[in-house]
């Protein structure tokens, strides 16, 4: 698998992560509701 992000772009103001930074920490991942209108997870 490709590796996902960048290490070249300019760090985010007030962060130590960088723009598409690869090591920013993912969000989780949210499945949907069993029927339509019920929330996700």
């Amino acid at each position: 698998m490709a590796k996902l992000g960048y290490d070249d772009t300019p760090f985010l103001p007030g962060s130590k992560y960088r723009v598409h930074d690869s090591n920013r920490p993912q969000p989780r991942v949210v499945t949907p509701g069993e029927r339509l209108g019920d929330p996700p997870s």
